[in-house]
């Protein structure tokens, strides 16, 4: 009986010894330059401490309810930290539970108190043996709003657990998992979510897969939460017993050791967690983190945004045509001037090198370019590309408003050329124009793959990112003030309606369009297509991911690695992606910024973007409804009725069954949806009465849109 107890729960040391043993799987022989070639051939685009060895059983003899299982005591611990760069609250992997508290440390000069101090291997490495630098992690004062919550509990039954379809259990008063919000004043506030084991292909049983904890609400920036687990089993019945090092934590036998100068923090946990009704003896595990600050996650946006706004005025951006097509109404029945052209925008980001190509050659990715007070910096101009199309309902100076366009992933600007874009201009007096989404655009295919074969890198995605919503900030202000100034419109007569400016986009345009029109000062109306938002729920959702999984697979053997990785990434994505801009579309607007909505246009079993994170959204209390007829019923939401007087979430149904919950693509025999909503006549009428009133009404009669047949 004692045996079967001990197994698995080695000590500490002893298995920290094992792990730094374990030999490590040498990365594939794959080339940057190779990697690029794959995908391609793939035809599918993106959408981002050592391997978990196989324990077995984990746990003790079964028990009652609330019992933690049979802990290995209380041995002498040691009184030196014998791993400064792990957390020693699961000794099967150097970086859960993840997000890992004792990395979180005190700094008195940051919005929070707090700042992350991720060691030099604490982070997982890659198959040659480096791990990701922590260096920009360790600017963030306090853990991601969107990444998930990793734990371990090998072969965990999860029988009366909450799933993505039933959050219920998750508030229940005897739930065996807890996640709450405290606020300044130590207010709980109880948080639903859902549990999903991972899914990995390399795994040889759900032994090796970590248990992951989504929040089905957004998280707040700069707040306190606490995470608890108790009476959590193994399938044969067997509950799970609590570490070495938080059976110590729980129970206060931690003075003498190295983990005593922890006492205080996790006492605090237990306190706040024994005024809820959690009873500290029970507990298999707990701990607090914070969330990154505002000033934090959009303190550099911010910045950027006021300062290349006030670089380009009184001018605006310089606007200069390359390319102009005039077309008759028998060349093209919609389109008059077809127009291609650049300008100019502040620049805010600076190379560096990420890696060496095929041949040898450096590769560089873009970063913020920041003075000595760490703050960023303009770094000169750069010349882009935009489109614009004006439909022949622009002709004799009639007035036109302004509809700029954002494209899909990593495409170009001339995505606004699509045919329903077309349709609406000239239907609706709209003048179209658009611009690379720089940092997720075309140009950005091959450092975003290089990037995969070392993630220290990874900042150079949300970094460049935001010089990319700079310059859809400088256009749009140059389109509304000066574009009927540029000769060659004006000379043709061209009247501007300045005052109808508005912004559509889809797919990753509905994505990052969220964070855009939230910064917008002159934007404040947008139709967001097949939109979500958190990249680290969204992308082993999506099908987009699946050829950048296998490179990872190629470049971080580990199974529970590449997980925490993609997690880590969050912490630095949160800065652009909209998981923590939605909240400041209306309900908590940024300083000196107006309110926007926004109609959130899903696809029933979107392919590439996961549609449960706009559920999350709306669960949110952020000023998005749920719109009728939504096709199913939505744990803890109520739809709506029409007229909605701001934003909502409309559910598109051509016929697609809604995904199986779970981190995995959906795949069904109808094909991708994705792109289906955004050319019916009925989305269309939908976003026109939008723009014109700021107002959702039903065009789909009374139906599930599109409600004229599937």
């Amino acid at each position: 009986m004692q045996e079967r107890r001990c197994r698995g729960r080695r000590g500490i040391l002893a298995q920290r010894r094992e792990a730094d043993a374990r030999p490590r799987f040498g990365r594939l022989a794959w080339s940057p330059s190779a990697a690029v070639c794959f995908i391609v051939a793939c035809g599918l685009a993106l959408a981002a401490c050592g391997q978990a060895e196989d324990t077995g059983k984990d746990g003790g003899d079964a028990a009652v309810a609330g019992d933690v299982g049979a802990d290995v005591g209380h041995p002498t611990l040691p009184a030196v930290d014998p791993n400064p760069d792990c957390e020693e609250l699961e000794p099967r992997h150097c970086s859960l539970p993840w997000p890992p508290p004792k990395f979180l440390i005190d700094d008195k000069t940051t919005a929070t108190g707090k700042r992350l101090q991720f060691g030099a291997k604490t982070l997982p490495a890659n198959g040659d043996g480096k791990h990701l630098d922590p260096k920009a992690w360790n600017r963030s004062d306090g853990f991601g709003v969107g990444a998930p919550i990793l734990t371990l509990w090998p072969g965990i039954d999860l029988k009366g657990l909450p799933g993505e379809l039933d959050l219920q259990p998750s508030l229940a008063a005897d739930a065996r998992i807890g996640l709450w919000q405290i606020d300044a004043a130590g207010k709980a506030e109880r948080l639903p979510f859902w549990v999903e084991l991972d899914v990995d292909p390399d795994a040889k049983s759900p032994t090796e897969l970590l248990l992951i904890l989504r929040p089905a609400v957004l998280l707040r920036a700069g707040m306190r939460h606490v995470v608890a687990f108790r009476g959590l089993k193994d399938t044969a019945g067997a509950l799970f017993p609590a570490s070495e090092a938080f059976a110590a934590l729980r129970d206060g036998t931690s003075a003498g050791s190295f983990l005593a100068p922890r006492q205080a923090s996790f006492d605090a946990v237990f306190t706040a967690l024994e005024a809820e009704g959690w009873k500290r003896a029970e507990l298999q595990l707990a701990w607090g983190f914070m969330t990154s600050s505002g000033s934090f996650l959009h303190g550099d946006m911010l910045a950027i945004r006021d300062a290349a706004l006030a670089a380009t005025a009184p001018g605006g951006a310089q606007l200069k045509v390359t390319q102009l097509k005039e077309n008759k109404p028998e060349q093209d029945k919609e389109i008059w001037l077809d127009i291609e052209g650049t300008f100019r925008a502040p620049l805010f980001t600076e190379p560096f090198e990420i890696g060496k190509g095929a041949s040898g050659a450096p590769q560089y990715g873009h970063r913020i370019a920041r003075d000595d007070a760490g703050k960023p910096k303009q770094m000169g101009w750069v010349e882009q590309p935009f489109w614009l199309r004006l439909p022949h309902a622009a002709r004799d100076g009639k007035p036109v408003g302004l509809l700029q366009y954002g494209h899909g992933l990593l495409g170009t600007g001339s995505q606004a050329k699509a045919g329903h874009t077309a349709r609406f201009a000239q239907e609706h007096k709209f003048a179209v124009f658009a611009s690379n989404w720089t940092g997720m655009a075309n140009p950005d295919y091959q450092p975003i793959t290089a990037m995969i074969f070392d993630f220290s890198n990874f900042l150079m995605l949300p970094e460049r990112v935001h010089q990319g919503i700079a310059e859809f900030l400088v256009l749009a202000r140059t389109m509304r003030d000066h574009l009927a100034a540029l000769p060659e419109l004006k000379s043709r007569g061209v009247a501007i309606e300045g005052s109808r400016l508005f912004y559509t986009g889809d797919s990753q345009g509905g994505i990052y369009g969220t964070t855009y029109i939230a910064l917008s000062e002159d934007v404040t109306r947008a139709v967001l297509g097949v939109p979500g938002n958190n990249y680290a729920t969204l992308l082993r959702r999506s099908v987009d991911f699946v050829p950048y999984f296998l490179l990872m697979r190629a470049n971080y053997p580990g199974i529970i690695d590449r997980t925490v990785v993609l997690s880590a990434g969050q912490v630095l994505w949160d800065q652009v992606d909209p998981v923590s801009y939605l909240r400041h579309l209306s309900a908590e607007p940024f300083p000196k910024t107006p309110k926007h909505v926004g109609i959130f246009a899903q696809a029933q079993g979107d392919w590439q973007v996961a549609t449960v994170t706009n559920e999350i959204a709306v669960r949110s209390g952020v000023g998005v409804a749920l719109a009728p007829h939504y096709g199913r019923p939505v744990s803890l939401l109520k739809e709506a009725a029409y007229p909605i007087a701001g934003s909502a979430l409309v559910n598109w149904d051509f016929g697609n069954p809604w995904p199986v919950p779970g981190p995995v693509p959906p795949y069904d025999d109808l094909g991708d949806p994705h792109g289906k909503p955004r050319g019916h006549k009925n989305f269309l009428a939908q976003m026109a009465h939008f723009f014109a009133t700021g107002e959702v009404i039903d065009t789909c009669g009374g139906k599930t849109c599109p409600g004229d047949g599937k």
